[in-house]
């Protein structure tokens, strides 16, 4: 299934416990070329940080869903004109089909259309050779900035205390 061929609709409550055990499956479980293991220990989220997000008019949460089951989801934070996305995740097992392109694709337009954005950003593990390349290939820059590893955002417990986030922006047209 190609990427032209992929509808997404907004997560409801009910989705977050679904959507958790995708995101953290797809960052710290089996398989998946967005596996976070080597450098980070833990689940990359909680069902109540899932359930904020969706709770969130200052946000949006996509998910995607084949045989009635959720296979991907993104979400994005929206503050004046950026929309800062937070999770992109694919189940593993459809990786490769084009559906973080659409999931992308569909998260910009309906930013830039519904809410006025005009910038996107997103953050990656640094060094994140094979991220960070997917994303300039989207269209994404890499900012001259990198920060410290969030401990404080419970995002996962860093192996390497040097561990940093690299920042990415793309301009939304």
């Amino acid at each position: 299934m190609r990427s032209n061929q992929v509808h997404f609709e907004m997560a409801q409550l009910d989705d977050a416990d679904e959507i958790t055990t995708l995101i953290n499956n797809a960052y710290r479980g089996e398989g998946g070329w967005t596996d976070e293991r080597a450098w980070v220990d833990g689940p990359r989220l909680s069902v109540a940080q899932v359930r904020s997000q969706i709770k969130d008019r200052q946000g949006v949460v996509y998910v995607h869903r084949r045989n009635d089951i959720i296979v991907a989801t993104i979400h994005a934070s929206i503050a004046a004109n950026e929309a800062y996305i937070t999770s992109l995740a694919v189940h593993p097992y459809v990786q490769q089909q084009g559906v973080g392109d659409a999931a992308l694709k569909k998260l910009e337009q309906d930013c830039r259309n519904l809410f006025g954005v005009t910038l996107a950003s997103i953050s990656i593990l640094f060094p994140r050779e094979d991220v960070l390349q997917y994303l300039i290939r989207r269209g994404y820059e890499p900012m001259d900035y990198v920060e410290p590893f969030p401990e404080h955002m419970k995002m996962g417990q860093p192996k390497d205390a040097a561990l940093q986030l690299a920042y990415l922006v793309k301009p939304l047209h």
